[in-house]
Order: structure tokens, then C-alpha cells, then sequence
């Protein structure tokens, strides 16, 4: 090789060094970028973004694909197509072959309304707006019967027809479309929905739906009301008179849904009395003339004496009655009057293993109770271990027991009529019974 050559493969290299040098310059200047670094798409539709600089071979990722998916292509002139797959956020990351990258923020968003349930009455109507979607939009009613619905811009306004449930639905341009639950009427009903009561006298309106209620009185010196369930897990309406006048109950659930009791109470005034036989309570006549009525609808029951502005009820047998005061002004005191039934004496007798129980017959009672109990392990009354033996309309009964045996028996006098009557339980009353 002569020595001109060497110069020239010399020159020859160092300007391909050279020429690589420029290239790389001009790479490194056009930095990669893209025409948009955040992006909104409707679920369903898709957008490009321009990406420029670079090397010009790019991958294109998501952060999350569930969200939205990204695909580059073009030859002259590169693009990024971003897909909107659910409502959320995500980030596209476009790369090149030299790790250099560029992101694009993307929120994914898709027909939303400001609700999606609602309770209208009859006639009336409710307006929702539409936050998110592609306009213009249309409304279809699964009832005409029940709700209608119609749309201007971006405003939905159903209008109830009759008492019902319905779905609207709502569709955009992109043919996304959301659902509108509409209760029509009250989520509930109420029974009764109107009362007439007195003074002191209490009422119930049995509630059938769904749960969560407030109640409250428009005139809680007329009437007042509580919610309450029953040993059946009922739930019901509780109101109460107070003074003569009008009010109205009104019941709301947890849906905001509302119905109405209209409540009308007299002037007649109520009590309640609870007496055993033989016992006795005052009742106030106050307010009155002084000259007064008495009617009782049963006096074998109670009895009334009367003394000045005082009225004495003596319970006499087991039973229920009503006792009227009436003055010559016609106010009304009505006294509603149970009286317990005597608790039968019980008496018993034990011939070997025998055991022979027997007690007198109690005016209105028509059938009696035996409740016996186990001793515990000191040989006292344990009263959560107990039995009871239902002995019908008998006064007597014979037990064959067990040597040894110890019971803790009592009596209760029952009425089938009425069990509120029933005798009480006196546990000091208590017998216990020892088989020698």
C-alpha cells in the first residue's frame, strides 16, 4: 500500500466518524414528543395524538388496558390511536429504540348522569343532568303508564304518571347508554292512612315496605307518633292524642320516599286501667261540671263509686270493661279497664310417689298452668330451667313421680278470651315439692 492510499482510507474514516457524529447531533436535537399530553375519550370512541422526533421506531403501551388500549401507525407521518375501553384513568407511554419516552395522560369517561335513581309523585317531576357523554342524547321510558321522560340538551326531566316503578334509559351518539331507576310514589304504603282517636288514646298504621323510617307530627300538641315494631316484627305507626284537633303523620324511608297519616282527635279523653281483684285506683273527673254519667259495660267486672271530682274502679273479677264518664257539658272521659285474674291458691299432697295437686276454681278462668322448675345444684329454685303443663279446665291433678324427686311448682289462671288477663306470677309464692 503506498503512502497516498493510506492517507486516503485515513480521510475515509474520519469522515464516516464524522458524518455519524452529524447524524447522532441531529437525532439528540429532535427530542421525542407528542401533539397532546392529556386526552379525554368517551368509552367506546377513540383519538390519535401525533408523535414526532425520536428515532422514528416506537412502541406504544397502557398503564391499564382494562381502561384504554393504544396502537401506533402511519409511515410518513407517525400516530398513537388511543381506545376508550371503561370508565377510569390511564397512562399511554410511547418509547423509542433509544429509551426515550413521552406520556399522555388519558381519562376515559362515558355516559354519567347525576343520578341514576329516583322517587317522583304522581304529576310530579324530577330533572337530571348529564355530566359525561357524547350529545345529542335520547330518553325511552320502559312504562309510559308509570313515568314519561324528555330530554333538552343536556337535561332529562321525568315526570311521574301513576304510583309504580319504571326504568328510563338514556342513550348518547355513540350509542353508550345509562339507566334510570324511577320509583313513582311512595317505596312503602301505610294502613290505615287515616284515624280518628281521643284524648290519650293510642293507635297503630301497620308500615309495608322497605326500611329505615323517620316519622314525624305536624302539630305535636294535637298528636305525636313513633316508630315501633311488635313481638311479630311488624313495624308500625304508634300515635297518640294529645289534644282535640287535626295533624298530619308523615312516614319517610331511608329512599327519601314520604306518605301520610291524617289524624283527627276528639275530645274525648281515654284511660287505661289495670287492676287486680280486689285492688283499687283513683280516677281524676277534673275539668268536668261535677255532674256526671257513669256507664260500664260490664259490672261484673269492676265497680265505680263516685266522690266529688274522684272516681274510685275496684276490680271485682278477671275480665275486661269499659267505663263512660259523661257531664252535662258532654265532655267524655272513657276508662278502658282489664283486671287481672285471681292467682288460684295451690295445695298438694303426697302419698309415696303420688303427688296430688289441686286448688279452687277462679271466676272467669278457664284453664291453668302449671309451672314447675328443677332445684340447681344447691338445691335452690333455678327459675331458667323451668316447664309448664297445660291442665285445662281440671282443679286437681295426680302425678306419679320419682323417690327423690325435687320440683318447684306455681299456678296461673289463663283465659282464652283474653291472655292479657292471666293471673300474675308471684315467685315468692313459689312451692317446693320433695318425693320422700
Amino acid at each position: 500500500m503506498t503512502a497516498n492510499t493510506s492517507i486516503r482510507t485515513r480521510v475515509l474514516l474520519i469522515a464516516i466518524v464524522i458524518l455519524f457524529a452529524l447524524i447522532n447531533v441531529r437525532v439528540s436535537d429532535a427530542a421525542l414528543s407528542v401533539s397532546s399530553t392529556t386526552v379525554s375519550v368517551v368509552v367506546g370512541n377513540s383519538q390519535q395524538v401525533t408523535i414526532t422526533g425520536g428515532t422514528g421506531f416506537y412502541k406504544i403501551s397502557s398503564s391499564d388496558e382494562k381502561i384504554a388500549t393504544a396502537t401506533v401507525s402511519g409511515s410518513t407521518v407517525q400516530k398513537g390511536t388511543i381506545q376508550g375501553v371503561a370508565i377510569g384513568t390511564a397512562i399511554i407511554t410511547i418509547e423509542d429504540d433509544t429509551g426515550a419516552t413521552a406520556t399522555i395522560d388519558v381519562t376515559i369517561s362515558g355516559l354519567t348522569l347525576d343520578k341514576t335513581s329516583i322517587i317522583v309523585q304522581p304529576a310530579g317531576s324530577v330533572t337530571i343532568t348529564v355530566l359525561t357523554g357524547t350529545p345529542p342524547y335520547s330518553v325511552v321510558s320502559s312504562d309510559d303508564t308509570i313515568a314519561t321522560a324528555l330530554v333538552a340538551s343536556d337535561k332529562i326531566t321525568i315526570t311521574g304518571v301513576a304510583t309504580g316503578s319504571a326504568t328510563i334509559t338514556v342513550s348518547d351518539s355513540s350509542s353508550v347508554s345509562a339507566v334510570i331507576s324511577v320509583q313513582v310514589g311512595p317505596s312503602f304504603t301505610l294502613n290505615p292512612t287515616s284515624v280518628a282517636i281521643s284524648i290519650n288514646e293510642t293507635t297503630n298504621s301497620i308500615i309495608s315496605g322497605s326500611s329505615g323510617y323517620t316519622v314525624s307530627s305536624s302539630d305535636t300538641a294535637i298528636a305525636t307518633a313513633s316508630i315501633v315494631t311488635d313481638a311479630n316484627s311488624i313495624t308500625k305507626v304508634l300515635i297518640t292524642g294529645i289534644a282535640a284537633g287535626s295533624a298530619i303523620i308523615t312516614v319517610e324511608d331511608v329512599l327519601k320516599s314520604t306518605a301520610t297519616i291524617n289524624v283527627t282527635v276528639d275530645t274525648i279523653y281515654k284511660k287505661v286501667v289495670t287492676l287486680g281483684v280486689g285492688e283499687t285506683e283513683k280516677v281524676s273527673l277534673t275539668g268536668g261540671t261535677g255532674f256526671y254519667n257513669v256507664d260500664i259495660s260490664d259490672n261484673l267486672v269492676a265497680k265505680i263509686t263516685l266522690n266529688k271530682d274522684d272516681a274510685v274502679v275496684e276490680g271485682i273479677a278477671g275480665g275486661k270493661t269499659t267505663i263512660t264518664f259523661t257531664d252535662n257539658s258532654t265532655n267524655k272521659l272513657v276508662v278502658d279497664v282489664t283486671i287481672k285474674l285471681s292467682p288460684p291458691q295451690l295445695n298438694y299432697e303426697v302419698n309415696g310417689t303420688l303427688l296430688k295437686v289441686y286448688w279452687d276454681q277462679i271466676t272467669n278462668a278457664d284453664s291453668y298452668l302449671l309451672y314447675y322448675a328443677l332445684p340447681d345444684a344447691n338445691g335452690d329454685l333455678d327459675p331458667t330451667n323451668y316447664g309448664q303443663v297445660n291442665l285445662g279446665s281440671l282443679t286437681s291433678h295426680l302425678f306419679d313421680l320419682n323417690k327423690g324427686d325435687i320440683y318447684f311448682v306455681i299456678l296461673q289462671a289463663i283465659s282464652s278470651s283474653s291472655a292479657d288477663i292471666a293471673s300474675d306470677i308471684d315467685i315468692s309464692k313459689v312451692i317446693k315439692i320433695i318425693i320422700p
